[in-house]
């Protein structure tokens, strides 16, 4: 498949983000399940069992009262698309009637193995404080970036990648920042922040039917930061235009910075 065009209209304009607010909007307030499947049988593609799975994993990877927890639980065990399921003390498993199943593990679990309980849950000391709580959405381009330096720091190579992941149907796609990486096995792995999970990738897929639109090495993302971060603050690039159009912004950047270089040097000569 295509990687989508980079268009920055579509990507970033006003009328974009209405007309997405504007479909999320229907779909939560729309009045009961009998409107969101009149709005689906409009769709190509109905994707509502994959975003169920989806939200109740999101779910669960919260800190939350072990009855909330069994009704997400359940409602995995009772979806369409899943035949079976299977936990251990590391991951849980959802084996798919199509074959492809998801295994996901809590990313705090992860983490707080490599920095410790005290440094995961302590906010004066943490920068992963949020992952059990709401407060861990609507930030994942930036928290990508902050997870990518970390296991930079770790000797874990990963790619920061930015597309488009699908919700209810193939009209609800958002743009969307995830990490990459593989294990020792050389297995793909997402991590998520948002969901608070890492996953396979197939498994992500199946939720998600992303379209990748770039992706960016943990050396490129901390070299960046180091060299170009004042640079990039003072032309007002955020993180979401950063993590979607990196490529070209930093070799825009350093073309017009070797060519003031040149010129400074020729004016010192003259």
């Amino acid at each position: 498949m295509n990687a989508p065009a980079k268009n920055f209209d579509l990507l970033f304009s006003e009328k974009a983000s209405r007309d997405w607010v504007k479909k999320i909007n229907f779909l939560g307030l729309c009045g009961g399940p009998n409107d969101i499947q009149i709005e689906l049988s409009k769709c190509t593609h109905n994707y509502q069992n994959e975003d169920n799975i989806y939200m109740n994993i999101q779910n669960l990877t919260c800190e939350i009262p072990q009855p909330e927890k069994n009704h997400f639980i359940t409602q995995l065990r009772e979806n369409p698309l899943v035949q079976s399921t299977n936990e251990d003390e590391e991951w849980t498993e959802l084996i798919m009637k199509n074959g492809t199943d998801i295994r996901y593990q809590k990313l705090s679990t992860i983490l707080q193995l490599i920095t410790g309980p005290k440094l995961l849950h302590d906010p004066s000391q943490s920068t992963f404080e949020d992952l059990h709580t709401s407060a861990r959405l609507g930030y994942c381009h930036s928290n990508s970036l902050k997870l990518s330096k970390f296991l930079h720091l770790l000797n874990i190579p990963n790619d920061v990648v930015t597309g488009y992941v699908y919700g209810l149907s193939e009209k609800a796609k958002n743009l969307h920042t995830w990490l990459e990486f593989k294990d020792m096995h050389l297995k793909g792995h997402v991590a998520d922040y948002n969901m608070n999970a890492v996953m396979n990738i197939d498994g992500y897929n199946v939720l998600h039917h992303f379209e990748e639109i770039t992706r960016i090495n943990d050396s490129e993302v901390v070299s960046d930061h180091s060299k170009y971060d004042k640079i990039l603050k003072s032309l007002d690039i955020c993180d979401k235009v950063y993590c979607t159009f990196r490529h070209e912004i930093i070799t825009d950047l350093e073309r017009n910075l070797k060519k003031n270089k040149d010129e400074s040097s020729m004016i010192k000569s003259a």
